[in-house]
């Protein structure tokens, strides 16, 4: 579980979601 929280934790994809969150809009999501 903690790789995978690691993995999640470097992907532009979470970056965006939480860009999104912040900017009060649908997140992109690219699968990056």
């Amino acid at each position: 579980e903690r790789q995978n929280f690691v993995w999640l934790a470097a992907t532009k994809d979470r970056n965006e979601g939480i860009n999104a969150f912040f900017e009060k809009r649908k997140p992109v999501f690219r699968g990056e």
